[in-house]
């Protein structure tokens, strides 16, 4: 803080890890202004400092919070049976004038316990406090949040899954997706019925095969239609992935077991785009009204997956998408 011009008094947390609102709200109930700034509660000069005074060579910054804290609607002033003044709102709650002025000593000897003053020259600046430098950082932040959020536990199959997950280089809102579908965060229509979004008695069926209750486990693996794709997926490269079509289905939790890096990485992005395109086209179903349609499902698969690869990875070939739908692995080197 500077000069104080750009910091609300009141709703900024600008004295502690709350703002004065928060910290007093009695004496903010009957501010004279609520959207002042720190400069305007109070003044700096040049004369001698006295006890609610913060100084330097400078100049003398003087708070002046009892000019701030007044009633300020249709206030009436009235004397209680034991004869202190008491101050009334429109609203008719009282409020003692002497325990206004213990209020505003409290806030005055906190301000100065922690040495809070204005200067008069310099713009108010924003400061990271996380840093020492005071600069905002995302490795900060993460920390900073990691460190105060608190949830279940995630087992190690679920941590290695997503280890290699994020050593794909693939559009970053995919990789998104697979990290929620890996923690089973999509919004399939039996997390929506949890969350209260849809409720329990609407049609929760699954889309494509209108049988089963949808949820994650359903729609990507057991679902009769959602299962060809699948097949026609794994006929493509299961060959060369050495892994089982139910390993293939959830390739992040088997994915270790491949040795060739090339082939991990190409099989990869082909799982990301294939459960992409299936939720794609369970959208339109529901929210475009669309029919779903095999072939086209599987024609953004190969094309998607294609794209991803010429333009996270070196093509040594140049192979074209015809040959990327015969020969995939024989198209990218990593």
């Amino acid at each position: 803080m500077k000069d104080g011009t750009d910091i609300p008094f009141w709703y900024a947390c600008w004295s502690g890890n709350q703002s004065l609102m928060e910290a007093y709200p009695d004496l903010y109930r009957y501010a004279k202004n609520h959207l002042t700034d720190i400069f305007s509660a109070g003044l700096l000069s040049y004369g001698a400092a006295d006890s609610v005074s913060s100084t330097d060579a400078d100049g003398i910054w003087q708070w002046q919070l009892h000019n701030m804290v007044e009633m300020c609607r249709g206030e009436d002033t009235e004397l209680t049976d034991s004869g202190d003044t008491e101050l009334t709102d429109s609203g008719g709650d009282a409020v003692s004038v002497q325990q206004r002025h213990t209020l505003i000593a409290g806030l005055l000897s906190d301000l100065q316990q922690q040495g809070v003053r204005v200067y008069g020259d310099g713009e108010d600046t924003f400061v990271w406090s996380a840093e020492a430098c005071g600069v905002f950082t995302v490795s900060s932040c993460y920390n900073r949040f990691r460190k105060n959020l608190s949830g279940p536990p995630i087992d190690n199959i679920t941590v290695v899954a997503l280890s290699h997950l994020w050593k794909v280089n693939a559009p970053p809102k995919i990789l998104l997706f697979g990290w929620r579908f890996i923690i089973n965060k999509i919004a399939t229509k039996d997390l929506l019925v949890k969350r209260g979004i849809i409720l329990d008695g609407d049609d929760s069926r699954c889309v494509f095969c209108a049988k089963e209750n949808e949820s994650l486990r359903h729609l990507f693996a057991h679902c009769e239609v959602t299962n060809r794709v699948w097949r026609k997926v794994f006929d493509w490269v299961g060959v060369d992935i050495c892994l089982s079509r139910e390993e293939f289905v959830n390739y992040f939790h088997y994915c270790g077991k491949i040795t060739c890096v090339k082939t991990r990485i190409i099989g990869a992005v082909v799982w990301l785009s294939t459960v992409w395109n299936i939720w794609l086209s369970r959208n339109a179903i529901v929210f475009k009204n669309e029919t779903f349609s095999f072939l086209g499902c599987w024609s953004e698969i190969v094309c998607n997956a294609w794209r991803w690869l010429s333009s996270f990875y070196n093509r040594v070939n140049y192979c074209n998408l015809y040959t990327w739908n015969i020969l995939p692995f024989s198209c990218f080197e990593t």
